[in-house]
């Protein structure tokens, strides 16, 4: 008797974990919206005010974000700053496959940064601080409908696991 309480127990508990596990993607995915836009704010100083190259530039604003992001940003200047890859798109586009669990991000907020990677170094100073408005724009837009979902999902994955671990225990009594 006491070992099915157990089971029931522990399937309740499992089952309540899962729930706060998916609920937590989404808390992840607007934390790294918000670092990106912290790191692309950065980013846009260090090229257009001290004119820092574009490797460097990148693993310096690594250094001022957290993690997950503080890696994929490093990661894109290294790649750079090793010649490991040609341009910068193709270093974010290595970098975004290699972190793509850990930075919880979806399509379009990747396609977002893609963007920004093609239009680089491309051209003048003017032109990279239009392209870093129009890019953190975007992220706060998406930034915006990531926290709405949050709010809305994070807590009906919560609810629903706990309600499944009790439907489950109510069918094994």
């Amino acid at each position: 008797m006491l070992v099915k309480y157990l089971l029931l127990l522990i399937i309740m508990a499992l089952s309540s974990a899962t729930g706060y596990v998916y609920g937590e993607k989404f808390k992840k995915r607007v934390f790294c919206l918000h670092e990106l836009i912290n790191g692309y704010v950065n980013l846009e100083n260090e090229m257009t005010y001290t004119f820092t190259p574009l490797p460097e530039a990148f693993i310096n604003t690594g250094k001022r974000l957290k993690d997950p992001i503080a890696q994929l940003f490093n990661s894109i200047g290294t790649k750079l700053k090793d010649n490991e890859a040609d341009n910068v798109f193709l270093s974010t586009k290595d970098s975004l496959e290699f972190y793509k669990e850990k930075i919880n991000l979806n399509e379009v907020d990747i396609d977002i940064i893609l963007d920004l990677a093609k239009s680089l170094g491309t051209t003048g100073i003017d032109g990279q601080r239009k392209i870093f408005s129009i890019t953190i724009d975007r992220i706060k837009s998406n930034t915006e409908k990531a926290e709405k979902e949050c709010d809305k999902y994070s807590k009906m994955y919560k609810s629903l696991g706990v309600c499944v671990g009790f439907m489950l225990i109510i069918f094994l009594i």
